[in-house]
């Protein structure tokens, strides 16, 4: 299992490949949606991709491991900002458990 898989695999997020079946998104009931309000549709912006980046120097992806998440946000921006947050918000949590280095290199 690859670097990124297992980061995706952590952060409960599954690799998005048109293929498969975890990637078909399932529509919320009406209920659903009124009762936790709208969700914004988010577009891939020059702040989602610098903050992609950091990521990927904290968990040192590959120059191919970048290009595929790039490429996976600018088509599923939603999701990586959630990715993106979540990594940012657990951080020092990381660090601590020695999952990153106590300093990005």
């Amino acid at each position: 299992m690859s670097k990124l898989a297992e980061l995706l695999q952590s952060r409960g997020v599954g690799a998005a490949t048109p293929a498969t079946p975890a990637t078909q998104e399932v529509k919320s009931s009406k209920s659903s949606e009124s009762s936790r309000g709208a969700v914004a549709n988010l577009t891939f912006s020059l702040d989602l991709e610098n903050r992609i980046r950091a990521m990927a120097r904290r968990w040192r992806y590959t120059p191919a491991e970048l290009v595929e998440v790039l490429d996976l946000a600018r088509t599923d921006p939603d999701k990586w900002t959630r990715a993106v947050t979540l990594d940012e918000s657990k951080e020092a949590e990381f660090r601590d458990k020695g999952m990153l280095p106590k300093v990005d290199a």
